[in-house]
């Protein structure tokens, strides 16, 4: 007789999904821009410069400020839309 074939290995588990560098806490629209102009609306976000805008009046995007993003360093930006102002924690 044929020897009997292997059983299937369990499939291996999937590795936890990175936490997100860059956590946006605000009650309107926020994107960041490269100079690439590549956009990110925060979670995984690679390395780089980037122009923070809001959507305080919810159509035209407001320049708030300019941040870095590290790698392994998590960047927490908090909105106030009543001051229309974005800080960096």
């Amino acid at each position: 007789p044929a020897p009997a074939a292997p059983a299937p290995s369990p499939p291996a588990p999937s590795p936890p999904a990175p936490a997100p560098n860059v956590v946006i806490q605000s009650p309107v629209r926020v994107i960041l821009e490269s100079s690439e102009g590549r956009m990110f609306t925060g979670g995984e976000v690679p390395s780089g410069e980037y122009t923070v805008y809001a959507y305080f009046d919810g159509t035209i995007p407001t320049q708030v400020l300019t941040v870095t993003v590290v790698d392994g360093v998590p960047l927490r930006l908090i909105c106030d839309e009543a001051l229309k102002v974005c800080v960096r924690r």
